[in-house]
């Protein structure tokens, strides 16, 4: 009488195991139905009825997947539909602004953008979080998943055949897929439009900060993109496809320019202001410092040694073109055809230093550009020092001073370089006290001239201009000074009476006579 009971028992628990696998496998053929309706809308409130039914599948992983992959599916479809739709049609598609590429590439990241919010929000409120799902299920419907298979082959067939698996969403090991993978799927309908479009973009031609400024928004929506989905997700991987093409296309303008401007050298204008090209190319640094710092995320720009290599990139062709046309104002460089006679000397000065400065005012105040700044305060302290001392030699040249300076500096370190020489200064060749009074007394007559001392006209900037000044005038006046001292130095063999004679100005007056205070 009990091994009856027992046997009726099973019975009865084996029957009601297959009853219930037939009402689930009723249930997951409903949910798939339903999901093909899921492809209209685009924002959806969420069935209670439906989600009540999902959530009822998570203990069978495999009848879950197969609903996953049925509402991936449709929702994938769906998806395309409206992006073209919203590219193509409605009283503002996105492709009426194609001519403008900054608009027309921000729109379509946008738009994809708001959708992945949304289609996340409504996944997750369908399905769950993807990741618990599949860890709840993983270890409480595997197993059942596989018995009932085999429990339930005869009630299957009656009620009408076990659904198959569509679509990659459905996994082989029984789990749930995650979320992840199902929005992965629902927005790889969109790689392809998308890709197509941004490449055209970028292989018209743009303007070379227009290529950086497409690299920096692509950086920003693949990190936010990789969040959601994955780096290794279809739509990550497209973005960061055409990232690399904008950033080619970046190098490769620069390369361009770089061979142009070797083949046809700025020329300096007659008032050495930098020529209108070069102030295009400065106006280039700072857009591309202006779209560094306005990135939409920082945290994921171009920074650093990154950033940094890129600008230089783009300065080193006008660093360039600078050099190679300040040759045209160099009566002594060796490409020269005619004798430079007519050029002025300090021509060429002023004008790399009027080129360097410019390029300096666009990249002043920018940490990202402080590397490159930096570099081009050196070469322009190093044509500052040049001019100043080519200047101050031609000011005492004027003068008439000269000579006699360099014979004292000469006397004073030694004809062989190490001060030995024992001969007094007076018994020095051209060092006579007459010779160097007379050339003192000429020095100072000459110095109050309007012609003599430069007054740098045509260097643009004018703090610059009263640095060059004040630094000619101060050699100027060190260079005297160094002539009074020796004269009225002991050791230089001079009378000192017969100085006093015949020096009337000292060095106080001619740096009154210079301004220098």
């Amino acid at each position: 009488m009990c091994g009856q009971h027992q046997r009726a028992g099973l019975e009865l628990m084996e029957s009601m195991a297959g009853l219930q696998e037939v009402a689930y496998e009723r249930l997951c053929r409903w949910v798939r139905r339903r999901a093909a309706g899921l492809a209209e809308a685009d924002a959806l409130e969420v069935d209670p009825g439906l989600a009540r039914a999902v959530a009822a599948l998570r203990d069978r992983p495999v009848l879950l997947a197969y609903c996953m992959d049925e509402v991936a599916h449709a929702r994938h479809a769906g998806l395309f539909q409206r992006f073209i739709k919203a590219l193509t049609q409605g009283p503002r598609p996105i492709e009426m602004q194609a001519g403008d590429t900054r608009r027309y590439v921000g729109d379509m990241l946008a738009w994809l953008h708001a959708a992945l919010e949304l289609e996340a929000e409504f996944l997750g409120s369908l399905f769950g979080d993807g990741e618990a799902a599949a860890g709840n299920a993983a270890g409480a419907g595997n197993d059942a998943a596989a018995g009932a298979a085999g429990q339930a082959s005869g009630d299957r067939e009656a009620a009408g055949g076990a659904p198959e698996a569509t679509g990659a969403a459905a996994t082989t090991d029984g789990t749930v897929p995650t979320l992840r993978r199902v929005l992965d799927k629902v927005f790889g309908s969109t790689c392809r439009p998308l890709k197509v479009r941004l490449e055209q973009c970028l292989l018209s031609g743009p303007a070379p900060v227009l290529c950086f400024w497409v690299g920096q928004v692509l950086t920003f929506y693949l990190a936010t993109v990789s969040k959601l989905l994955g780096p290794q997700s279809s739509l990550a991987e497209t973005l960061s496809s055409v990232r690399a093409l904008a950033l080619r296309a970046f190098r490769e303008q620069l390369r361009q320019r770089k061979d142009k401007s070797a083949r046809y050298p700025l020329v300096p204008p007659k008032d050495l202001l930098p020529p209108q090209q070069l102030v295009k190319g400065a106006a280039m640094l700072a857009e591309l410092v202006a779209c560094h710092d306005a990135a939409l995320d920082p945290a994921s720009a171009s920074a650093g040694a990154d950033f940094e290599a890129l600008l230089a990139a783009a300065a080193e062709p006008l660093l360039d073109s600078i050099e190679r046309s300040s040759e045209a104002l160099d009566p002594n460089a060796s490409s020269r055809l005619d004798e430079g006679a007519h050029l002025d000397p300090s021509d060429r000065g002023i004008y790399l230093i009027n080129c360097l400065a410019l390029l300096l005012s666009q990249l002043e105040g920018a940490a990202c550009a402080e590397g490159l700044a930096a570099r081009i305060r050196l070469q322009l302290a190093d044509h500052l020092s040049e001019l100043v001392e080519a200047e101050s030699a031609r000011v005492l040249a004027r003068c008439g001073l000269a000579e006699v300076a360099a014979r004292i500096k000469l006397h004073q370190t030694g004809a062989g370089g190490d001060g030995t020489d024992a001969t007094p200064l007076s018994q020095a060749t051209g060092l006579s006290l007459p010779a160097v009074a007379d050339a003192l007394r000429v020095f100072f007559g000459r110095l109050s001239a309007p012609d003599v001392l430069p007054e740098f006209l045509k260097l643009q900037l004018p703090r610059a201009r009263e640095e060059l000044i004040h630094r000619v005038n101060v050699t100027v006046a060190d260079a005297h000074a160094s002539v009074y001292e020796a004269l009225h130095s002991p050791a230089s063999g001079y009378d000192p009476a017969e100085v006093a004679a015949a020096v009337k100005h000292t060095p106080a007056h001619v740096r009154t006579l210079l301004g220098i205070h």
